[in-house]
């Protein structure tokens, strides 16, 4: 029920999106913006949990500065079998950035790693490709409905 305009890119990293947003969001004007990143930025040394967290406020500032009516959706980064090693790095950028969402007025946190855990608090293989990176229908399936409903229940 909600229009969505896919400008999602592979491989990009937080401060892409910062560099890409008068590109790829500013032009659309949108009333949300429902934004996945830090997947990526966990691999990079030099992209500290500081830095992406200071990345996601630029964009957050960018966003108020030309779209001020618009609310982010800040979706949590995801665990995975094959980045496993830095699932330490993903929780603490994750808490930052929940940190921030929750004390900013049209930020928006949305929490996707509790369905992506099994009841042994293990990372569920079943929802990914063979990768162990990418996701599977299933894994979509899951992320679409915590989206839809967070989306639905703070509509902007």
């Amino acid at each position: 029920p909600i229009p969505v305009i896919n400008r999602g890119f592979g491989g990009s990293t937080l401060p892409e999106a910062v560099y890409y947003f008068n590109r790829i969001v500013r032009p659309y004007n949108p009333s949300a913006i429902v934004l996945y990143e830090g997947d990526n930025d966990l691999t990079a040394d030099f992209l500290t949990h500081e830095v992406v967290l200071s990345a996601f406020k630029l964009f957050v500032r960018m966003t108020e500065k030309y779209l001020p009516h618009t609310h982010i959706y800040f979706i949590s980064i995801k665990p995975s079998p094959a980045r496993e090693k830095f699932l330490d790095k993903m929780l603490i950028t994750n808490m930052l950035i929940e940190e921030y969402c929750n004390a900013e007025r049209n930020l928006h946190y949305i929490d996707i790693t509790k369905q992506m855990f099994n009841s042994y608090g293990e990372i569920r293989r079943d929802i990914f490709l063979i990768d162990g990176l990418h996701m599977n229908r299933k894994g979509y399936e899951i992320w679409a409905k915590t989206i839809k409903n967070a989306l639905l229940s703070n509509n902007p």
